[in-house]
């Protein structure tokens, strides 16, 4: 995958080059798989290569919904089936927060990638403690008042003692119902830790540090996200982890050859 970056002349014309100093003009000879970044809601960089005849895809972290009719040969990443298994501890369940999530992250055709290692937990297996990989397959109700573990309101199994609660997108309404349910799942359901898988995180304040305001009031033990949105900068630290998109996007085209 070869990443392009754009920029805009006097114009307003968009132009594309090899190198981030724009420095160098891209080559389009022979060019497939291209990655870019940066757009922030802006088509005008899309457009420009289209413009350019492209026959390859081109992939970009994010769209907003309203601009994903303009995806003739463009990929996001909540149109591919990335593996983000490879993200989450071995020991940690996952917890989606609402049916819609469970049944695009999980149940359906993305099951086999987007978390490949993650095999469905039965209730047979549930019942005969046997776990190949610990999966919290169920959402809390509206009211937050009781849990549900494949249709059964009994609370957390003990071998659910570590917990990554996964949401598609960062919002500020969002990052609370997580904030809700992970303070929830400690207190009363006694678990021991409770992580936190966003993949693109929207919510900033000017007032505060909300990642650093969320680790340090130990509401999340570590949180993982994508740097999808530019909010975030690329890191890896021991209690926040910002995966650079271009991996995910590399990581699926290996798997798709």
């Amino acid at each position: 995958m070869q990443q392009i970056y754009h920029k805009k002349n006097e114009l307003f014309e968009v132009e594309f080059y090899k190198d981030k100093e724009y420095t160098e003009a891209f080559d389009f000879t022979n060019a497939k798989n291209l990655y870019i970044d940066g757009l922030n809601g802006d088509l005008s960089p899309l457009i420009g290569l289209d413009l350019e005849n492209i026959n390859f895809y081109v992939y970009t972290p994010y769209l907003p919904k309203q601009l994903q009719i303009y995806t003739r040969n463009i990929k996001t990443l909540d149109e591919i089936t990335p593996n983000l298994s490879k993200y989450i501890p071995e020991d940690n369940a996952v917890l989606f927060l609402s049916e819609e999530d469970k049944m695009r992250f999980y149940v359906n055709e993305f099951s086999q990638k987007v978390f490949s290692k993650t095999p469905l937990v039965s209730q047979y297996c549930i019942d005969k403690g046997d776990f190949p990989r610990n999966i919290v397959y169920g959402h809390f109700n509206d009211n937050n008042s009781s849990y549900t573990l494949n249709g059964k309101q009994k609370g957390v199994h003990p071998i659910y003692r570590k917990i990554k609660i996964f949401l598609p997108h960062g919002t500020h309404s969002e990052l609370q119902k997580a904030n809700e349910v992970a303070k929830e799942l400690k207190e009363k359901y006694g678990v021991e830790e409770v992580n936190l898988f966003v993949l693109h995180w929207f919510y900033k304040n000017e007032d505060y540090d909300v990642i650093s305001f969320l680790l340090y009031n130990k509401i999340f033990n570590k949180i993982i996200t994508t740097n999808s949105t530019g909010i975030l900068p690329v890191q890896n630290s021991e209690r926040l982890q910002v995966i650079d998109c271009k991996e995910i996007f590399e990581e699926y085209l290996k798997t798709e050859r």
